[in-house]
């Protein structure tokens, strides 16, 4: 951000507001956007100096705006930055991992090359229309494979069908618990950080 010295006084400018430089010139609203570094410069225009990264486990608290060494700095204090325990975070990355799990769980997978529903209503309806394939060899029904697809299933198919969409749920809770492992056994929060939720997942 821009600041001008007024006075001996830092004064912060601020896009799309008119301002009154150091020798009492005015300056129209657009004209911190229409200025270049060398324009600045010459109508005592200079950048706020910035107060540098905080370290580890402090944050940076801005206390007001100063001129030092001539320049418009900004005056800041560090604070002690309020830390999360390590198992809060775990526990929130373990819900976004839940979540997460849930979203490849009913988003599908395929069955010879073509999209198969992976939700809870599709299995059910499988497993029931499996069951009844068991008792009828010659069972068979019309499955809506997309938006206007249908096709017809043989008890082989439906039984593949059912097998398929099983195993695609079964897939994504190895997967989550796999990462589960890797939530908790994380000893810092880097390593937890390091922990990516949204790789590995089963098509």
């Amino acid at each position: 951000m821009p600041a001008i010295i007024k006075d001996g006084e830092p004064v912060e400018l601020f896009a799309g507001a008119p301002f009154t430089g150091p020798d009492g010139t005015s300056y129209p609203a657009n004209w911190l956007d229409l200025s270049n570094d060398e324009d600045r410069a010459a109508h005592g225009v200079l950048d706020i100096v910035e107060p540098p990264p905080a370290p580890e486990g402090k944050v940076v608290r801005i206390t007001g705006l100063a001129v030092l060494d001539d320049l418009p700095t900004r005056t800041f204090v560090l604070d002690d930055e309020p830390v999360t325990p390590l198992a809060d975070l775990k526990a929130a990355k373990l819900a976004a991992l839940a979540n997460v799990r849930w979203q490849h769980e009913v988003g599908g997978t395929s069955l010879a090359g073509a999209p198969l529903a992976s939700d809870e209503k599709t299995i059910l309806y499988l497993t029931a229309a499996q069951a009844s394939a068991k008792d009828d060899p010659g069972f068979s029904i019309r499955w809506k494979a997309g938006p206007g697809q249908f096709v017809t299933f043989d008890a082989l198919a439906i039984d593949f069908a059912a097998m398929t969409a099983r195993a695609h749920v079964q897939a994504c809770f190895d997967r989550e618990e796999a990462l589960t492992t890797e939530i908790l056994g994380a000893a810092d929060r880097g390593a937890l950080e390091a922990v990516d939720i949204a790789a590995g997942w089963p098509g």
